[in-house]
């Protein structure tokens, strides 16, 4: 929505197609150059080594908590300093790679980890936590909390929003049942905790130990914010699920029966996948994903929804909010930019809002090739330059922070904002102003 003054231009050029060398145009989101790199690491196959001195995404041990830890001390909330290379820990490092102009791309390597003030080798090579096979060894399996010196928690469930009823002290024995769900295991006296935490001394267990997702027949995946349909599904035959085609097609069917809550006239499940790391069982269906998806949609971002005073109904709230999603490159400035489309749409006013044509179209500008004038006058149901109110349906699958955002909206009378460079945005109240700005910022980058 950068260029929101692109109504009081002149759309004529003698030349045919011109290019709007004077709008502003947005860096690649972050969600972009992390499907990117995703692609690439998954297409080669490639896998970061001890020699590569890396922490990545699902990575469990001792030096993730420091990563977290040397985070939150930089003011980049990693979610809780827990082991856990989780989504929460992934966007931190991505905020903190762009804060520090390091290459975002989620990935702790040498250049990252010293800008943290980690030691330059940082990595889980041979910190793997791994439990002998329970089916085997049965009830009775001992190990030993491995913390390196803080309470390891016990909780009633196997999860972190289970309630806490205990702590054991570094380096004490637990006998362990065979129970593990979602890398938790259940101590043999009740109680769950996190295996992370759990090292497992070799004579106890002849038997060849494991992962545990791998003994528990459970694998992981990760859905980013501002992923569209078909970055979830590409992502899914990349890593081996199934198929593009037959994920798009489930996801094509709406399951109102089991979730009553969605919207009655969707095309598809665009935008209803909540943003998280999920567990599931090796071999799952489309459909057995979906429904773990919406059901987690159902639990988190719902509860928000119907605490609050909107006046929009569940599919408007959605696809505000995933606009606000490709909009905004800073958490931060998510409410503000909420405010501003709201605003509009309060005086009648078009969105015009860049990530829409790009839907429509199926493109992504970058600044060597911004949208051209066809392009923004092309017609489209999703076309918010064309088109007065919202599109018919979300663009992505928005996070947390802008569905909160779209229900909590920054209190501003601004109507304009224009992308600067650094991944900000300059807001203002008028059309001349607003201009301003976007000439200047324009006049920068083609210097």
């Amino acid at each position: 929505m950068e260029t929101l003054a692109y109504s009081s231009l002149t759309l004529h050029s003698s030349q045919g197609e011109q290019r709007l060398d004077s709008i502003a145009f947005k860096q690649p989101s972050k969600q972009t150059s992390e499907i990117a790199g995703l692609a690439v690491t998954l297409a080669l196959g490639l896998m970061p080594t001890s020699a590569q001195a890396s922490l990545v995404q699902n990575d469990r041990c001792n030096a993730v908590a420091d990563l977290q830890s040397a985070l939150k001390y930089e003011g980049f909330d990693p979610g809780g300093i827990d082991g856990d290379f989780g989504i929460n820990t992934l966007l931190a490092v991505q905020d903190f790679q762009y804060d520090r102009g390091l290459y975002a791309d989620g990935v702790v390597g040498v250049n990252t980890a010293v800008a943290l003030g980690l030691p330059a080798q940082v990595s889980c090579h041979n910190q793997q936590t791994t439990i002998a096979n329970a089916s085997s060894s049965g009830d009775g399996t001992t190990a030993w909390v491995d913390t390196e010196g803080s309470p390891l928690n016990v909780r009633s469930g196997p999860g972190r929003d289970y309630e806490l009823i205990g702590s054991l002290p570094n380096g004490s024995a637990v006998g362990l049942s065979s129970l593990t769900e979602n890398n938790w295991v259940q101590l043999s006296e009740g109680g769950w905790v996190s295996a992370a935490w759990l090292s497992f001394d070799p004579q106890a267990s002849p038997v060849a130990s494991q992962p545990v997702s791998q003994a528990s027949g459970y694998t992981t995946y990760t859905i980013l914010p501002g992923w569209m349909l078909e970055d979830i599904a590409y992502y899914f035959e990349a890593r081996g699920f199934f198929s593009a085609g037959t994920f798009l097609a489930a996801a094509s069917e709406i399951p109102s029966g089991t979730f009553s809550w969605l919207p009655a006239d969707l095309y598809d499940l665009e935008g209803f996948f909540y943003p998280d790391t999920y567990e599931v069982a090796i071999g799952a269906t489309p459909y057995e994903v979906i429904d773990q998806m919406l059901a987690r949609f159902e639990a988190v971002a719902l509860p928000a929804y119907n605490a609050s005073n909107t006046s929009l109904d569940i599919g408007e709230w959605v696809t505000l909010a995933s606009i606000v999603e490709r909009e905004a490159m800073l958490y931060e400035e998510q409410p503000i930019i909420a405010g501003v489309f709201l605003n509009r749409l309060y005086y009648g006013m078009r969105l015009e809002s860049d990530p829409t044509v790009e839907y429509a179209l199926g493109i992504q500008q970058t600044p060597e090739s911004p949208l051209t004038l066809s392009e923004v006058r092309t017609e489209s149901p999703y076309n918010t330059y064309l088109n007065s109110g919202l599109p018919p349906a979300p663009i992505g699958n928005p996070g947390q922070g802008s569905l909160e955002s779209v229900l909590y909206p920054a209190n501003t009378d601004y109507l304009f904002f224009v992308a600067c460079y650094d991944g900000t945005h300059e807001f203002n109240y008028n059309l001349t102003e607003h201009e301003k700005d976007r000439d200047t910022i324009c006049a920068a980058s083609r210097g």
